[in-house]
């Protein structure tokens, strides 16, 4: 029954952003969504660090519906940036092979400035090898995800460890 309320609103929100010329009722049918879900995402911030533009579009798209506000960097320096600037982030999703910094770099640095407890890192990657893996858990990343990435996938996890 719940299920199929959260599915009713959800079409509302579809039609809502159509018919929308500033966006205010899709921020509201949003907000009503999700807590009618009982899920507080709408409030939660992630960061999305990947050097494709594609990729951070495919995230994005992933997590709209989802009520998760959606910040983005272009590599690891662009993400240490975000992540100083920004207090309010609940989740980093990042690539591990990216241009100035990568991902398992920037993951490295967060765990040294003691940010990794308190800010949960998921990799998203084409990369599968064992050893990548294990170095990224080693320095405090809570789930590695590969390329090409299930949409519910990404969710269940995000929700999982911003619950």
């Amino acid at each position: 029954m719940k299920l199929l309320k959260c599915s009713v609103i959800l079409a509302i929100s579809a039609v809502s952003f159509a018919a929308c010329v500033n966006g205010s009722l899709l921020r509201r049918r949003r907000s009503e969504r999700c807590s009618a879900e009982g899920d507080n995402a709408l409030d939660k911030k992630i960061l999305v660090v990947d050097d494709s533009a594609t990729v951070r579009q495919q995230v994005r798209a992933a997590l709209a519906d989802t009520g998760f506000e959606i910040v983005e960097a272009a590599d690891g320096i662009e993400g240490l940036d975000a992540i100083a600037a920004r207090q309010d982030l609940a989740a980093v999703v990042c690539d591990v092979n990216m241009p100035r910094l990568g991902g398992l770099q920037l993951l490295e640095t967060l765990s040294a400035q003691g940010k990794v407890p308190g800010l949960p890192v998921v990799m998203l990657t084409t990369e599968g090898q064992p050893a990548l893996m294990q170095r990224a858990k080693a320095a405090g990343a809570r789930g590695w995800l590969v390329k090409p990435f299930k949409p519910a996938t990404l969710v269940a996890t995000l929700r999982k460890l911003t619950a």
